[in-house]
């Protein structure tokens, strides 16, 4: 299960715990870290991993520092402006 890893569901989407639970038998997200380890690019779209989901974000960030390509799309997001460099 994924009872250890944080997501959307504790912060920013408890309304959708219902549906998901209906859904996929399971309230939180659907894939695991290791999904995101064998990303070949990551693109985020509207949101901040970092601060809404931050084992996420800092998974993020380390495949990123290990030359993932970071695509984002977010106007107001500055933080993940190559942090890591």
């Amino acid at each position: 299960g994924t009872n250890h890893i944080d997501n959307c569901a504790r912060v920013c989407h408890s309304a959708t715990v219902a549906g998901m639970m209906e859904a996929f038998g399971a309230s939180a997200a659907t894939n695991s870290l290791e999904d995101l380890d064998r990303a070949k690019l990551i693109m985020v779209v509207g949101a901040n991993p970092t601060e809404s989901h931050p084992v996420i974000g800092a998974q993020m960030l380390r495949l990123a520092r290990h030359g993932v390509p970071l695509i984002v799309m977010f106007a107001s997001w500055l933080y993940f402006r190559k942090p890591w460099r």
